[in-house]
């Protein structure tokens, strides 16, 4: 089993952060991690397809977390929300809004997304 970490904050203490929470979570997997650019919503797409590709239907986890910034994920009362994706063997956990998702509709990868309301779910 593999987990791939997609993130547009990727300076060495926060990448460094998350592949530690993902170790405690993921015991003996592999971890990877892809830094994005700002702006990454679209690149942090072609890194999912490029994960799930390489995988060649291994179990695994993908988590991508790139967030629009600038403004444009005021339009969500509490930033951009999470959603999760079942493709094959592989459970992608990513940010909703903008691009980051389209090539796995594109592909009709995925039927449906579950979205997360957080604050709902910790009422």
């Amino acid at each position: 089993m593999y987990v791939t970490i997609i993130n547009d904050c990727h300076d060495p203490l926060t990448m460094n952060r998350q592949v530690v929470r993902a170790s405690t979570l993921f015991p003996n997997t592999n971890i990877s991690t892809v830094a994005v650019n700002n702006y990454g919503d679209l690149e942090a797409a072609i890194n999912i397809i490029d994960t799930i590709d390489a995988a060649m239907d291994e179990p695994g986890i993908i988590l991508c977390n790139v967030a629009p910034r600038h403004g444009k994920a005021k339009k969500w009362p509490n930033g951009t929300p999470f959603g999760h994706v079942v493709y094959k063997n592989t459970d992608i956990f990513t940010t909703i809004d903008g691009l980051t998702l389209s090539l796995i509709h594109k592909y009709g990868l995925a039927e449906h997304v579950d979205v997360y309301d957080i604050p709902t779910v910790l009422e």
